[in-house]
């Protein structure tokens, strides 16, 4: 499947969602990881180390690349929520009417000014709390 009409939202209050125009590319996407607490003993039979799976999964990031567009409110919105030290709530919703939804915060606000390209916003978020996947009815 291909990503062409895919669209990025973001909420105050994860009900109401809001359109942020412009998104070029999904570059990278959440992987989940957990991690292990090495539980090998001195005198184990075997040089093998042994691992317990910790208890917390941490959701990962996702990044996203915008047309950059001055003046633009979504986006001056998505300014101040890197400024805002609270979690707010955004959204992927792809071509084929799935949704991914996350609390998060913005991690990264970057900008690539291209010769021959045009100029784009990159934003990473990181996700808090488990996300959700919904799909498309």
């Amino acid at each position: 499947m291909q990503g062409q009409g895919a669209k990025f939202y973001r909420s105050e209050d994860g009900v109401t969602y809001t359109q942020v125009a412009g998104l070029v590319d999904i570059p990278n996407e959440p992987e989940f990881t957990r991690g292990s607490a090495e539980t090998s003993l001195m005198d184990q039979d075997g040089p093998f180390m042994t691992f317990d799976p910790n208890v917390l999964i941490d959701a990962g990031s996702l990044g996203i690349v915008l047309a950059w567009a001055v003046g633009d409110t979504a986006q001056d919105a998505l300014y101040a929520d890197l400024l805002d030290p609270v979690n707010k709530y955004y959204r992927c919703e792809y071509p084929s009417g799935d949704t991914f939804d996350f609390p998060g915060h913005i991690t990264n606000w970057g900008k690539n000014t291209s010769k021959t390209e045009r100029i784009t916003r990159t934003v990473t978020f990181k996700i808090s709390d488990e996300p959700l996947e919904v799909a498309a009815v």
